[in-house]
């Protein structure tokens, strides 16, 4: 099946044990079933995929039925269980998370913004899994070492697993990100949100320091981007980074960083386009804008809106710091109290949705 699949089969192996994930879920789990129906597909093993995923067997007698009753099993079997548990991992993070205790942790306060020039030439291709973790890190260096005070623009769609198997290159990926908050610089990041629910809510998990900053605007894209063809932009005052590789051969991917004048007036307008195409996935409000969230809630209850303010005895057995605001159909509001007190008014309708639902199972 590996040798079919195109994967090794040690990866298939850590995935069978639950110690891997496959970066596209949906293009692996059609691979598999392709395998199964062309090559199980007598009777004697069709009874025996039958009894495993729990059909009768006079339900999967045609190809079209056999490969959408496997697809079924691996997306639904456990579906709502599992988006259940990731949402309550979220909140339960944002409701534990105290932003002072983590920039103590992390010494947030002691980072020193350095301000010697960091010199690149005018241009350098970065190719391969190594070069461009280098060239991630070389763009932040550029930037944060720079005059510039302009927001950062931020969009992904490559694999980011091989890239992520570094812990070194990790931690400095996130000091990079420290030190652009730190440097008072706003991320404009444009999250990928075309992959499973379980896997966006765990990456969301992992922002939420970042978030709590106040200083990240999250965007995300209402249609799918390609699977096959992956794109990475990074576009700051000073310079840009632009990616481009394919999905199954990331290790043959590149990354092209620029500073030459025309060449980021062309990143710039690419990336305001790009901008312009995405829909919140969530706005921020911090006492710093707060006005602006009285103004929107205003607005919205002049619409005659219906706005529910949830917060009981259930809620606050499951949440001590978090209550919930909901618009229903429109959006959601996750009001952290404390350690800052910040609003997450999200619109994105499966997040949002999700969010809803798993708050009033927990209220009734």
């Amino acid at each position: 099946m590996a040798k079919s699949l195109g994967f090794d089969a040690s990866y298939i192996s850590r995935i069978c044990s639950d110690q891997r994930k496959p970066s596209n879920i949906g293009e692996f789990v059609d691979s598999v079933c392709s395998y199964v129906i062309n090559n199980y597909s007598d009777i004697k093993f069709k009874q025996i995929v039958a009894d495993l995923i729990s059909l009768d067997f006079d339900e999967i007698q045609d190809d079209d039925s056999y490969y959408n009753e496997l697809q079924e099993w691996f997306f639904y079997k456990e579906e709502d269980s599992l988006s259940s548990d990731s949402v309550n991992s979220f909140l339960s993070k944002l409701d534990e998370f105290n932003l002072e205790e983590y920039i103590k942790t992390i010494k947030f306060d002691e980072i020193k913004v350095p301000t010697m020039p960091f010199q690149i030439k005018s241009s350098k291709n970065y190719y391969g899994i190594e070069q461009m973790r280098e060239g991630e890190l070389d763009f932040f260096k550029h930037t944060v070492l720079s005059k510039t005070k302009k927001p950062i623009f931020m969009y992904n769609d490559m694999p980011m697993q091989d890239m992520a198997e570094d812990i070194d290159f990790g931690k400095k990926w996130m000091f990079a990100i420290a030190c652009s908050l730190k440097k008072g610089l706003h991320l404009n990041m444009i999250h990928n949100l075309d992959r499973p629910f379980n896997e966006l809510m765990l990456g969301l998990e992992s922002f939420i320091p970042i978030y709590m900053t106040g200083q990240i605007s999250p965007y995300y894209f209402e249609s799918p981007t390609a699977n096959i063809f992956n794109h990475t932009l990074y576009c700051s005052e000073v310079c840009a980074l632009a990616g481009e590789g394919l999905s199954k051969y990331h290790n043959k991917a590149k990354y092209y960083l620029t500073s030459k004048k025309d060449e980021l007036s062309f990143y710039k307008s690419l990336s305001n386009d790009l901008l312009s195409q995405a829909l919140p996935l969530m706005k921020i409000y911090t006492k710093e804008n707060f006005e602006e969230f009285e103004k929107f809630i205003e607005k919205e209850k002049n619409n005659n809106y219906k706005i529910v303010e949830l917060e009981n005895k259930h809620l606050n057995k499951a949440f001590k710091n978090i209550s919930f605001t909901i618009c229903e159909d429109k959006w959601v509001m996750v009001k952290k109290n404390k350690s800052p007190e910040i609003r997450f008014m999200i619109q994105h309708p499966v997040l949002r949705d999700a969010i809803e639902n798993f708050v009033i199972s927990v209220e009734e």
